[in-house]
């Protein structure tokens, strides 16, 4: 990248904010680094989530959003490139062991265990659709996503 310096890439930044309006931060800081991204409903006023908080979340230990909007939460297919990263660097354990803590939880009556959607685009319509709702993706599926009822949230 001969030629550029930083302030190009300031330039170039601020534009895409002009251009792309508010949520680009959102989608342009997700961007910068292929890894794993929370999706979230858009009315949750979360702008920050640690891979820590996330985890309560996917492992049903937080239950509710600030106390009060319950948690809903979908995974990808365990053989998705977003799943075998998700269950590898944010819950550090394998598909089968979440399943098995999930049939933990249902068996004892203590929660439902997520739902399983295919696509990113299902995952962000599910999200969307339920004000609690929370998913996951790889940062460059949600590039070219279209939906409108989420947040893309990079994880800190």
């Amino acid at each position: 990248m001969r030629g550029v310096n930083r302030r190009s890439v300031l330039q170039l930044a601020a534009l895409a904010l002009v251009v792309f309006g508010s949520s680009a931060p959102d989608r342009v800081e997700a961007q910068v680094a292929d890894g794993v991204v929370a999706i979230i409903h858009a009315r949750n006023p979360t702008q920050t989530i640690s891979k820590s908080d996330l985890k309560k979340l996917f492992l049903g230990q937080t239950g509710f959003w600030h106390g009060v909007v319950p948690v809903r939460v979908f995974v990808r297919p365990d053989d998705s490139g977003s799943a075998k990263l998700f269950y590898r660097t944010v819950l550090d354990m394998t598909p089968q062991a979440f399943r098995k803590h999930w049939d933990k939880q249902q068996l004892s009556g203590r929660a439902v265990a997520p739902e399983s959607v295919s696509s990113i685009e299902d995952i962000a319509k599910k999200v969307g659709g339920v004000p609690g709702g929370v998913g996951f993706a790889l940062s460059s599926e949600t590039w070219s996503l279209k939906a409108t009822n989420v947040k893309i949230i990079p994880l800190k």
